[in-house]
C-alpha cells in the first residue's frame, strides 16, 4: 500500500512538472502568477480596449461608434444590436470592402459576437485593428448578455 501511495505521488508530480514546463514553453502560455482581479476599461490608441455589457450599451445609448457584429449573416439577420453593421468571419475580406468607404479608420468602433466563449469578435476586432483602425472596443460578453439585461434588439 505505501508502495502505491509513492508511485502515484511519483506521477502526480511528473504530471505537474511535465504541465508546467509545457506552458512555459508555449507563446500562449498562462501565467502563473499574475493580476487576476477584473480592470476597468482603459482607452489606449490603436490598442483594442475590453468592456462589458453596461459600458457597451452606454456607449450604444450616446450614438458614439459604429457597432460590429462578428457572427454570421444568419445569426445577424435572426437579431442583433440596432444599427450593428455584419463583418462574418468567415467572408470577412467581402464585407469588409463593403463597409471600408463608409467607416473611416478613426471611427470608434465596437465589435462583438455571441457570448465570451466566441473567438469571432476577438478575430474580427484584430483585422479591423491590422487595417488601421484605432479606437476599437471588443464587447466580449456579447449578445447573449445584451439580450439577457433586456436591452433593445433589432431583427
Amino acid at each position: 500500500m505505501k508502495k502505491l501511495f509513492i508511485e502515484s505521488v511519483g506521477i502526480i508530480l511528473t504530471a505537474v512538472l511535465l504541465g508546467l514546463l509545457t506552458n512555459m514553453i508555449n507563446p500562449a502560455g498562462i501565467p502563473i502568477i499574475g493580476d487576476w482581479s477584473e480592470q476597468p476599461a482603459q482607452e489606449n490608441a490603436g490598442e483594442i480596449t475590453v468592456i462589458n455589457v453596461e459600458q457597451a450599451y452606454k456607449i450604444w445609448q450616446s450614438k458614439d461608434a459604429v457597432f460590429i457584429d462578428a457572427r454570421t449573416p444568419s445569426d445577424f439577420a435572426i437579431d442583433h444590436i440596432p444599427g450593428a453593421i455584419n463583418l462574418p468571419r468567415g467572408n470577412t475580406s467581402e464585407y469588409f470592402t463593403a463597409i471600408q468607404t463608409t467607416i473611416k479608420p478613426d471611427t470608434k468602433l465596437v465589435v462583438y459576437c455571441s457570448s465570451k466563449d466566441c473567438e469571432d469578435s476577438s478575430v474580427i476586432a484584430n483585422f479591423l485593428k491590422n487595417n488601421e483602425y484605432t479606437s476599437i472596443y471588443l464587447y466580449e460578453d456579447g449578445i447573449i448578455a445584451w439580450d439577457m439585461h433586456n436591452f433593445p434588439l433589432e431583427q
